[in-house]
């Protein structure tokens, strides 16, 4: 039995590489798309954003409920999210209720 030669054993290595890499790339991008955030924008300029984040509001009521981030009328709004059917339900700290068409939120462009 010949012993491979360097060359050979540098492309299997390289090929070895190469599968780790793509295993790598994919694993984190379905990481990255796990987390992603979503915004509405209504015509005044006011935002949502929903995130993946555990909610920020501590009540043992919200364990189950996301993140949200509400930017109303030039105000920041910390809030909580969960989705049921077609609707995104939020709620804040004061006790507001919203009601927002998942139709309305499209992914947030990270710059």
């Amino acid at each position: 039995m010949e012993r491979p030669s360097w060359k050979e054993f540098a492309r299997d290595i390289g090929v070895v590489l190469v599968i780790i890499f793509i295993l790598w790339a994919l694993t984190s991008a379905a990481k990255a798309q796990g987390k992603a955030s979503y915004i509405a924008t209504w015509p005044d300029g006011s935002t949502v954003t929903i995130t993946q984040e555990p909610c920020s509001l501590k009540s043992s009521w919200f364990a189950k409920w996301k993140r949200a981030i509400y930017f109303w009328r030039g105000e920041k709004i910390e809030a909580c999210w969960a989705a049921s059917g077609k609707v995104v339900w939020t709620l804040d700290a004061a006790g507001e209720l919203g009601q927002i068409p998942v139709t309305a939120f499209m992914p947030l462009q990270k710059s």
